[in-house]
């Protein structure tokens, strides 16, 4: 049973926050929530979460606090969660400041382009796999916009 103080503990703490692709740490924060795509369907984490973790799936993160939110695309790896931390070890990710919204809407096209080719099956997969990260990068774009308007 939770008592009192140990709410209102909980509710004044923050995740801290970490995301890290093989390249860089991309994000450290402290925050009130973290929206993440894990392997189970979406899932969003407060402090005092149980321990978890879990294989993610290409999609947003959404992390929240008062001072600001942060949107991110990532294309899978993994995220470790504990009571008051979140590590996301990402395989490729990226803040939704830093994608060009026009360069993924062109990409985009192309990939549509070529998939109604006559393509072999490999060419096929790679122009199927460029639609998804174009598709994701417009999703992250438009989310954070819609963000920043709150």
């Amino acid at each position: 049973m939770t008592t009192g103080t140990n709410l209102c503990f909980l509710l004044m703490a923050k995740l801290q926050i970490q995301v890290i692709t093989q390249e860089q740490l991309l994000t450290e924060m402290a925050a009130e929530s973290i929206t993440l795509p894990a392997s189970e369907g979406e899932i969003t984490v407060l402090p005092g979460h149980l321990p978890l973790f879990s294989k993610l799936k290409p999609g947003n993160v959404i992390i929240r606090d008062d001072a600001e939110s942060q949107v991110l695309a990532v294309w899978g790896g993994f995220v470790d969660i504990a009571a008051d931390r979140v590590v996301i070890m990402a395989d490729t990710a990226v803040r939704a400041e830093e994608i060009d919204e026009s360069k993924a809407e062109a990409a985009r096209r192309k990939a549509e382009e070529l998939m109604k080719k006559n393509l072999s099956k490999v060419e096929f997969l790679q122009a199927e796999a460029s639609l998804r990260k174009a598709l994701l990068e417009l999703k992250t774009v438009k989310r954070w916009k819609k963000a920043r308007q709150r």
